[in-house]
């Protein structure tokens, strides 16, 4: 069977542990190690087109529901009503893994947010440590990488990027989202669930495959090598583990994330161009080319602009936010 992804840095993580998996099932697993979600796309849709697509992919959730609804990826309800697998309980979900009621895909790591400050830069302004004094490019650079900036927002990944650029140069850690009106801030998570190519000739191999990805064995492996957050929350918590040139970090608050009782899902077939649209507005307010409110207004005006969720009903209809749990 073949395996797209586009996080090649974690298929060479995981390599030798699939290949342990495989083996006495015997099965052989080609990873398709592809540099970035725009290659994958662009890649992925002509061999769609082909019929030549992997078996399985490494979603990019940003871009995936039209190949939902186009019938592209299987739908695995029947699979996992059979097998008794469920992620209702137990997992960190992004809501990618459901288009209009039906599964397609199922999360086996997940990228909540949190923030990210500088205690040097604050301890230099006089600003109290929130913790009350315990002690991007394709790489993840970023700003505040370089001492240039003293709050980052933004997913865990750049929690390991940080490490090798950082280094001692200066204290970091991570905070809670700011509180609102007494209560918790609402958090955010991303994440890009794995999926099965509707017309592989290798399903049963490809389902028992998702099925490991999922399971316990290879999410503790997941937690140990500390390269993709495992979406099962009980092997969260080993992930986190602070390094050693920052002893004191607080990446736990990553996995608050999971522990709200509801959430809000919004999903639509431009999520990919959004994101770009947002990006280019944070860089004009990190670059000072706009301000802070203004940015924020201008942005949420032109990304209201591009919903769009293709033919037939809207998904979101009769939805009611927040969501809450059943």
């Amino acid at each position: 069977m073949s395996f797209m992804s586009w996080r090649p840095n974690a298929m060479d993580r995981f390599e030798k542990k699939w290949k342990e998996w495989a083996e006495p099932r015997k099965i052989t697993i080609e990873i398709e190690k592809v540099a970035n979600s725009t290659d994958r796309n662009t890649q992925l849709t002509t061999r769609l087109a082909a019929d030549q697509a992997p078996d399985a992919t490494d979603s990019h959730s940003d871009a995936d529901f039209p190949r939902c609804e186009q019938g592209h990826f299987k739908v695995l309800d029947q699979l996992m009503a059979r097998d008794k697998v469920t992620q209702d309980k137990g997992y960190g979900l992004t809501y990618a893994e459901k288009w209009r009621g039906k599964t397609y895909q199922l999360s086996y790591w997940v990228e909540p947010f949190g923030i990210y400050y500088n205690k040097t830069i604050f301890q230099k302004k006089g600003i109290p440590e929130p913790w009350g004094g315990k002690a991007l490019d394709a790489a993840g650079m970023t700003p505040f990488a370089y001492g240039k900036v003293a709050i980052h927002y933004r997913s865990v990944n750049d929690w390991s990027r940080m490490f090798p650029v950082v280094k001692d140069q200066f204290q970091w850690d991570m905070m809670p989202l700011p509180t609102m009106g007494g209560k918790a801030g609402a958090s955010w998570t991303a994440g890009h669930p794995v999926n099965m190519w509707n017309k592989t000739k290798n399903p049963d191999d490809v389902w028992e495959f998702l099925k490991f990805l999922i399971g316990d064995d290879f999410q503790k492996f997941m937690s140990q090598e500390q390269v993709l957050v495992p979406a099962k929350v009980d092997h969260q918590a080993n992930f986190y583990r602070a390094p050693s040139v920052q002893p004191h970090q607080h990446a736990k608050v990553f996995t608050d994330v999971f522990k709200k009782p509801h959430g809000i899902a919004w999903r639509n077939f431009k999520s990919a161009e959004n994101g770009t649209v947002y990006n280019e507005f944070r860089n004009k307010i990190y670059s000072g080319e706009l301000g802070l409110t203004n940015g924020l207004k201008e942005a949420s005006a032109r990304l209201n602009l591009d919903n769009e969720w293709g033919g037939g009903e809207n998904p979101f209809k009769g939805l009611k936010l927040p969501i809450a749990p059943k």
